[in-house]
């Protein structure tokens, strides 16, 4: 009886469309290439699961082929048709397509828990970042990673940054050439300048931006005007490209393409004495449960009074950056 031998099939053909007839490329829709990311593991888990059942068959089928063979030479053997050197050859033959076929199961594994590990991190990115800007973190997960860091405690500061007269430079440039891109150059900012100091930003909606450090109130105030400094450097060093209406509209003075920023640095003992006060109200029960509403409140009061400042913004504090206390509605300006 002949050894298993996997049937030869034929090579897939892929159809290749030509340059000339392949038409314009269509824009790039990012929220549906997250969707499509988010499907790929479990398409690639589909197919590894396909991959190995069919190897198992196989691997079933070389079993009992081997079974088979050892007791049709142990037959020949007896009757002296071949040597027993001949027998462990032969058998030995079928052994090792057993451990090819075992190797290759183990190797599908390996490759699907790699591909799926990339694809998980790739889909985790992309659902943390803002649509709108995919190189920059969207509100939800700049809430959630800022809540999971509270629990530190220790020192920490927010800063919230406000765009100034987004619709005048909308009504003046129009949303492309005004809003949009001034958004744009102030996400790259904003991102850069978190990695720069070890912090996090986020586009928080709007024309609103969103940082957090491990750094006192006056650092953040300084890391906030280079911030600011660097977004005008990046719009004004463009005056013949993308950004060149804009730059040429804040060097003629009709829009101020300038950011508010609040500053807090969080007052942790104030906080606690708040939430154990509605801890003994009965309101909050068990450690767990205390531990997250802590940190939801910390973090939904911090927000709302660094933001709050920001939110009718007198003339004389923009394009400032104001240090806010925590709790407190009175700001004193950054000079």
């Amino acid at each position: 009886m002949a050894p298993f031998k996997r049937p030869n099939k034929k090579p897939l053909r892929y159809k290749t469309i030509p340059i000339e007839k392949a038409g314009k490329i269509p824009a790039v829709n990012v929220l549906e290439n997250i969707l499509v990311s988010a499907g790929a593991p479990e398409r690639i888990r589909q197919a590894g699961v396909l991959m190995l059942n069919r190897e198992h068959q196989e691997l079933e089928h070389l079993q009992k082929f081997q079974s088979r063979h050892r007791k049709i030479l142990s037959g020949y053997v007896e009757k002296g048709l071949i040597s027993v050197k001949e027998f462990n050859s032969k058998m030995n033959a079928v052994d090792e397509q057993i451990r090819q076929k075992l190797s290759r199961m183990q190797s599908i594994r390996e490759k699907m828990d790699f591909l799926l590990e990339g694809r998980m991190r790739q889909t985790a990115e992309l659902a943390l970042n803002d649509p709108m800007y995919t190189f920059i973190r969207g509100h939800k997960a700049y809430s959630t990673i800022v809540q999971r860091r509270l629990a530190t405690k220790g020192v920490q500061t927010v800063a919230f940054a406000d765009v100034d007269k987004l619709k005048d430079i909308n009504e003046e440039l129009g949303y492309r050439q005004g809003g949009t891109n001034i958004l744009r150059i102030y996400a790259e900012a904003a991102k850069e300048t978190a990695v720069k100091y070890n912090g996090i930003a986020s586009h928080y909606g709007g024309d609103e931006f969103t940082f957090h450090f491990y750094r006192t109130a006056n650092e953040v105030a300084a890391i906030m005007r280079e911030f600011q400094n660097l977004a005008l450097r990046k719009i004004m060093s463009d005056q013949t490209g993308t950004y060149a209406a804009l730059a040429g509209a804040i060097r003629d003075k009709i829009i101020p393409g300038t950011a508010t920023v609040g500053v807090m640095q969080i007052d942790f003992p104030l906080h606690e004495k708040k939430f154990a006060e509605e801890q003994e109200s009965g309101k909050i029960v068990g450690n767990i449960q205390k531990t997250i509403a802590e940190r939801k409140q910390i973090y939904s009061s911090v927000m709302d009074w660094v933001s709050r400042p920001l939110s009718k913004k007198e003339p004389r504090i923009r394009g400032s950056v104001l240090i806010i206390k925590d709790e407190a509605k009175e700001a004193v300006r950054k000079r």
